[in-house]
């Protein structure tokens, strides 16, 4: 008794007819007609950091790297009539080395939800629901691992994030002046490094890889912003207007901000509504993110519970997202997955580094630990 076996013509549902669906669905989506939640408040990192202006590079074996003077050769001094004199010469160069790490996202349909959902209606709700839901994936991934440290040492799938390049001070060390201490990054499995970039930052010879670094009581008061102050003052640097320094430029503070907890934000937002200003019958006036003199002040969901209360500076003008030229959020076009003929896979792919060409332009404030 024949089948009736169907392996072509119009109203067949194969994989090849439904990736042929998908796409074009994927291809003409226009709008959303459903509510959204999401894992955190606001995605201060994701949208400062991987949605402003990242760096294209078009090679690098390992890594990104960037060339640092981290030394003067010192043939400058007095002299005297007819008094003999010698030079020398050494090197001053480094090279910073930023870790490329991979991501990847994507999307996963059956053929037969596909024809379950066929109708115009129905499977443009699909895609867009299955499409959101990823999205905020990427989303939730990037603002986590954009701000805090590698797992562990051997970590080589995750980024060096903020608080990696925003470096403490030595584990019980309290300093509540401050100064350019700022060595170790902790991982999440509470071991650290003194690595910046595969130099030694507690070499002394090294000094200059060192941040602003100091400890605070963990309260937002007229100390901590003392202190603050301080750092931000501390990291701003402009070269000297001689020599081959032909355009220097004090440090863009519109590409400065500070990121802190939630809580420690809301704190500052007491301490800015307890001053003497006209409230105008409004017993909290000044609210949400509110600026400290230059600078931005981002509160930040992510930094929520994380040990040691930190509170960093990051200069976004040499702290920034360095991509693999052609490999960023790369779009495949649906395929046929390899282990089973009926789902079909959508890929999104990513090569980048979180770097940071000079770790003097930043800072961070923290507890003692």
């Amino acid at each position: 008794m024949a089948l009736g076996i169907t392996t072509a013509g119009a109203g067949v549902i194969n994989t090849t007819t439904a990736i042929d669906l998908i796409k074009t669905t994927l291809d003409n989506l226009d709008r959303q007609s459903f509510t959204e939640t999401f894992a955190y408040q606001r995605y201060p990192v994701c949208e400062g950091l991987f949605q402003g202006d990242k760096l294209p590079a078009d090679g690098g074996a390992t890594g990104r790297q960037k060339r640092i003077r981290v030394d003067v050769i010192e043939n400058a001094r007095g002299t005297r009539l007819y008094a003999p004199g010698s030079l020398i010469a050494k090197d001053v160069m480094q090279t910073l080395t930023w870790p490329w790490v991979m991501h990847e996202a994507g999307m996963i349909y059956e053929v037969s939800e596909v024809a379950r959902n066929k109708g115009s209606a129905q499977i443009v709700d699909l895609v867009t629901t299955r499409r959101s839901a990823m999205w905020e994936d990427i989303a939730n991934y990037f603002e986590r691992r954009g701000m805090i440290s590698p797992d562990a040492s051997t970590d080589d799938l995750n980024p060096q994030g903020l608080l990696f390049h925003a470096r403490m001070l030595a584990t019980g060390t309290s300093d509540s002046v401050g100064g350019f201490n700022g060595v170790y990054s902790q991982y999440q499995d509470g071991t650290s490094t003194a690595s910046v970039g595969g130099i030694t930052a507690s070499t002394a010879k090294f000094n200059r890889l060192r941040n602003w670094a100091w400890t605070h009581d963990g309260v937002v008061n007229s100390t901590f912003l003392r202190q603050l102050r301080t750092a931000i003052n501390r990291v701003n640097w402009r070269p000297p207007k001689m020599g081959t320094f032909k355009d220097p430029k004090e440090q863009r503070f519109n590409q400065f901000k500070v990121y802190w907890n939630q809580t420690s934000g809301e704190q500052y937002q007491e301490l800015v509504n307890s001053g003497p200003d006209d409230r105008e019958g409004n017993a909290s006036p000044f609210w949400g993110d509110l600026p400290y003199g230059p600078v931005d002040t981002v509160s930040t969901p992510v930094l929520d519970g994380v040990s040691n209360t930190p509170v960093i500076g990051i200069d976004h003008s040499v702290t920034k997202v360095v991509v693999l030229r052609g490999r960023w959020m790369v779009e495949d076009e649906p395929l046929r997955d390899p282990n089973n003929h009926r789902i079909i896979n959508v890929w999104y792919d990513s090569e980048y580094a979180i770097c940071c060409d000079d770790p003097r332009r930043n800072f961070c404030g923290h507890t003692a630990w």
